[in-house]
């Protein structure tokens, strides 16, 4: 497997390009961040007239803004928290506060396909379902 090197010294000739990903991946994320928060007020200003009415349309618009609330804050949290020990490291490592060289291997094969395994899961309306079956079904076990 291939990994990206995102532990470099300030002597190491790939530090520019290890900064240039990481920095386009913090600026990617605050994008998505606002985008989707845009999203989500654009849905709730959307349909303020509908959610005011105490009808059965009312409700359903309700739990569907609720919905798609906790969808946007899920994918911006695993964005955040498979993204945030890598950069953190990455930062602490090349300032020479950290040696984060034996922890390369965990962040680069747990954090990092984290992400990638749960945004699929996420946005399919489906699974996130199941997900959320199985989450309640783990919590009533412990």
């Amino acid at each position: 497997v291939c990994l990206f090197k995102f532990f470099v010294n300030t002597n190491d000739p790939q530090r520019i390009y290890a900064w240039a990903v990481l920095a386009t991946n913090t600026i990617l994320l605050i994008i998505i961040s606002i985008c989707y928060i845009a999203i989500n007020i654009s849905t709730r200003a959307n349909s303020k007239l509908l959610t005011q009415q105490k009808t059965r349309t009312g409700q359903m618009v309700r739990k569907r803004n609720r919905q798609l609330q906790r969808k946007i804050s899920f994918i911006i949290a695993t964005d955040l928290v498979c993204w945030l020990p890598v950069t953190l490291a990455s930062c602490f490592h090349s300032a020479g506060v950290i040696d984060a060289t034996p922890y390369y291997s965990f962040i680069s094969i747990v954090f990092l396909p984290i992400n990638s395994v749960i945004n699929p899961v996420v946005y399919d309306h489906s699974m996130t379902k199941k997900m959320a079956t199985f989450c309640r079904a783990v919590v009533e076990v412990f």
